[in-house]
């Protein structure tokens, strides 16, 4: 890949250039799902590939302008492999995790990258598995439908 189609940050998130933590972002999912996986592709420019992010922490919150909580067990993202043609995705299972329901933002924070030297820290792509969380409104309005379809049938 060339870097014009990742996300990169800007090369200054790590002492001495900026204290920790690092940068962070943050996907709105724009409704609330139960999640139950992710799949990360790293940063893969050709040969540079230890600006992919390494260490992290992955939280969720279930609301905008919620409280995040950190998914446990997920504080690594592997290294791609800095050349084309090669599948790299790694996926990270979420269904024995409470946390993971009722998802409305996902969180990364970045603390560290693959080695290089400069700071950066990328990603290639990012994909979220799920199903969404009916609103409580609609499962009321069914419910009522389904009452007015009864009480029409008994007359």
């Amino acid at each position: 890949g060339n870097d014009n189609d990742m996300w990169l940050t800007t090369g200054t998130f790590a002492t001495p250039n900026d204290p920790l933590p690092g940068p962070s972002i943050t996907f709105d999912l724009e409704g609330n799902y139960d999640l139950s996986s992710f799949t990360v592709w790293n940063y893969n420019e050709i040969n540079l590939p230890t600006r992919g992010t390494n260490g992290v922490t992955v939280s969720v919150a279930s609301s905008e302008g919620g409280s995040f909580t950190a998914l446990a067990g997920i504080t690594n993202f592997a290294i791609a492999p800095g050349v084309n043609n090669v599948a790299f995705g790694e996926t990270f299972d979420l269904t024995s995790l409470a946390a993971a329901d009722n998802v409305r933002l996902l969180k990364i924070d970045i603390t560290s990258n693959h080695g290089d030297g400069l700071n950066f820290a990328g990603l290639s792509e990012i994909r979220f598995d799920g199903t969404v969380v009916p609103e409580p409104t609609t499962g009321a309005l069914a419910g009522l439908s389904l009452l007015a379809l009864a009480f029409r049938r008994r007359r």
